[in-house]
């Protein structure tokens, strides 16, 4: 752990802050599996952060560990992907946060910036809209998309009476990334498959639900409806979210998890206010609300099961700007009372002026304990507070005045504000006062962190049992555990990938099969152990059992008590492009195969493919087509001699071996013992094959009968040959 915690100082270095940043948070949070105690993190910062770190989550929500960032330029803005290292963290399954700093914010500021040149046109064209209706801001960590805002274009830019400014913007859906990087593929609106009519009020308002579901309201007599994107798949088509006809359209909208809510057919007089509830088959009116003036309103689900409601206001005519409905849709608190004496309606925290609350924008923060809305020009912040489901409002903070037609408001999960104007065709970030700039994002539940003992476990598995021995190997095991089979025969679909170092082996007295199905083997990237086992190759004409399949990684392959037969390949083998630092072979037996026992060639760039090779108390019998190697073979390709490969056989029967022209060979290099082993050919073969071929080392204590002998170049004594001893000094 202290390894861990020398790098937080590195990360304690302020990245420099060159222009306004939103207050930051972390979204996109994904873990991959935990390999070789580390943890691959995803995440996105939408501003730069000055720390950062992954913090582990026990029972009770406590911290168990913080690990910060391996480095700076893991903390831009940005998406990023980091290997956390997993040391000396307990055993168990982690729920986890991403907790990332950044200097203080000590203003309200203003983040997106404005055009050179220009009082109101925004520097970046991707959040330029002529007459943008709906925001909706993802705030929900649990949901794919949390962090996406989502704008609503009605509109076409300069086509339909729009500025030059916005005239690559059409009506549709668009949506942005935290950062405020546009999502839509080169530019282009989300339509969902529908004709908007490019008026003001389709398509209008938008909403999210609890699980991230993006739904559209449209209050235009030529297309009217409320339909449901789909956020995982923007292109797809938009779907109806109700068959009933009995509606005139909608506009404010709101979405909780089981229906959606909106208002119908808005406008003056208490019979056409209609609240209602809007679920697949019908659309049932909860309540009338008198005197919404028209179709400029917001709606929002206050979480306890009641809503506020926002409506467009100005001038002395202040009649419910802002109000507060119960499940019922009675109004039980109201910002706005009407004063008998003056008589005119008056508000102790709404300014009454001309523009009191021009479009009616309105919308709450995750938590339900702050209100922003648009009154006076300007996005107003309130603090909420709670009496038994009736809220007061005490104003926090406002923006400046921006400009009329406010037509979305909204919070980020940081805090940060949003304002949507069609007076300037712009939306607007502002980053607010934060002394403490910090933010801790929870991964989504269902990604979890498992740290592993540190003590091996041993799994015991059956042929016919749940858990494959490929699944076990590739995706259960950690390093250093113990796999042992029953009796019975494990037919292999498909190769297994050896990444961590285990060893494979049989249970005690047990005798099981690897079945070689079809084109398969072990592809060895670590250390491991093969114990115990029979590999059955099936007869397979292209089938090797055991294969290093890397050139980097360093890797030791040790095969004891196994049996081979049936393959028609080199069986423990290597291409040339691969590379084994160690192959240990011991009390194995290799019989009724058609090549090579063990076999190493040289590198395609001369590197040797396997430094040392160890064969001992092993049997090697019935080879019936051998060609191109010999049953032993271990060669460099650097085509001079040296003393890099290093080859050891002690106590190895060879015999009945189809010729090739040599049974044990150490190509090139002088650094081989062959010692104490027994090389056997039938009469008609002695003229065919050394007993052993190397360029070097010690050969000695070797019974061999009617082969060529050894080659000249190693030390040669002991050895008892059945013929007289044939050395071969001319061919090499």
């Amino acid at each position: 752990m202290k390894k861990i915690f020398m790098l937080f100082a590195v990360c304690m270095a302020a990245v420099t802050l060159s222009a306004a940043e939103l207050n930051i948070f972390a979204s996109g949070l994904h873990a991959g599996a935990v390999n070789d105690g580390k943890v691959e993190i995803s995440y996105v910062l939408n501003a730069p952060a000055t720390t950062g770190e992954v913090q582990l989550i026990g029972e009770g929500g406590t911290v168990v560990a913080s690990l910060p960032c391996p480095d700076e330029q893991y903390l831009t803005k940005g998406k990023h992907t980091i290997e956390i290292p997993l040391e000396g963290i307990p055993a168990g399954t982690y729920h986890w946060t991403i907790k990332a700093s950044a200097p203080a914010t000590e203003a309200l500021t203003m983040v997106t910036e404005t055009a050179e040149g220009s009082d109101w046109v925004a520097a970046d064209d991707a959040l330029i809209f002529y007459s943008p209706r709906g925001l909706a801001i993802n705030t929900n960590p649990e949901n794919e998309n949390f962090g996406m805002i989502y704008v609503s274009s009605p509109m076409d830019g300069a086509d339909d009476g729009g500025s030059d400014a916005s005239k690559n913007h059409k009506k549709g859906l668009y949506a942005f990334y935290p950062d405020l990087t546009m999502a839509n593929p080169e530019g282009n609106p989300y339509l969902g498959g529908l004709e908007w009519t490019g008026k003001a009020q389709a398509p209008h308002r938008l909403a999210l639900d609890e699980n991230g579901a993006l739904y559209l309201s449209s209050n235009d007599a030529a297309l009217k409806g409320i339909w449901r994107a789909n956020t995982s798949d923007l292109a797809a088509n938009f779907v109806p979210v109700t068959t009933a006809e009995n509606f005139t359209g909608f506009t404010a909208l709101a979405a909780t998890a089981d229906a959606v809510y909106a208002f119908d057919n808005v406008g003056t007089g208490e019979a056409n206010s209609q609240f209602v509830k809007v679920t697949a088959d019908k659309i049932d009116t909860i309540a009338h609300v008198a005197k919404l003036a028209n179709a400029n309103c917001s709606l929002a689900s206050d979480g306890k099961g009641g809503f506020f409601v926002s409506q467009n206001r100005w001038g002395a005519d202040m009649y419910f700007a802002l109000f507060h409905m119960n499940a019922s849709g009675e109004i039980d608190w109201s910002a706005v009372t009407y004063d008998e004496g003056a008589e005119k309606y008056v508000s102790e925290i709404l300014p009454f002026t001309a523009n009191i609350s021009y479009r009616g924008a309105m919308a709450l923060n995750a938590d339900k304990t702050k209100l922003i809305m648009s009154s006076d020009k300007s996005a107003v912040v309130f603090d909420i507070a709670w009496n038994e489901g009736v809220p007061a409002l005490t104003e926090a903070f406002r923006t400046p005045q921006l400009a009329s037609n406010i037509d979305g408001v909204g919070f980020d999960y940081a805090g940060n504000i949003y304002v949507l104007s069609a007076s300037v065709e712009r939306l607007y970030a502002f980053a607010t006062v934060k002394a403490n700039n910090v933010c801790v994002t929870p991964a989504p539940a269902s990604s979890t962190i498992t740290v592993e003992s540190d003590e091996p476990t041993t799994w015991h598995l059956t042929a016919d049992g749940e858990l494959t021995l490929k699944e076990c190997v590739e995706n259960k095991a950690k390093a250093g555990d113990i796999i042992l089979l029953a009796d019975g025969t494990y037919e292999q679909e498909s190769s297994i990938s050896v990444k961590k170092a285990v060893t494979i082996g049989a249970e005690e007295n047990a005798h099981p099969v690897i079945f070689h199905k079809s084109s398969i083997y072990f592809k060895i990237y670590t250390d491991v152990k093969f114990e115990g086992l029979k590999f059955d190759g099936n007869n397979l004409t292209s089938e090797y059992a055991i294969r290093p399949y890397d050139l980097e990684s360093p890797k030791k392959i040790t095969v004891e008590g196994c049996e081979f037969t049936q393959f028609k390949k080199n069986i423990i083998t290597s291409g040339e492009d691969y590379h084994v630092d160690e192959v240990l072979i011991n009390n194995c037996y290799f019989h009724d195969n058609g090549r090579a026992a063990v076999y190493f060639p040289g590198g395609l760039q001369g590197q040797e493919v396997c430094s040392k090779l160890t064969v001992t108390n092993t049997t090697i019998t019935n080879i019936s087509a051998l060609s191109g190697a010999g049953p032993i073979d271990i060669r460099n390709k650097s085509g001079e001699v040296d003393e890099t490969i290093e080859l050891i056989v002690d106590h190895v029967t060879i015999y009945n071996v189809t010729p090739y022209d040599r049974m044990v060979q150490n190509y090139k290099s002088t650094k081989a013992t062959v010692t104490n082993s027994i090389f056997v050919q039938p009469e008609d073969k002695k003229d065919a094959q050394y007993a052993v071929y190397c360029y070097g080392g010690v050969v000695k204590n070797n019974l061999d009968f009617n082969t060529l002998g050894y080659r000249e170049g190693p030390e040669l004594s002991g050895n008892i040959n059945a013929d007289p001893l044939f050395v071969d000094a001319a061919n090499g």
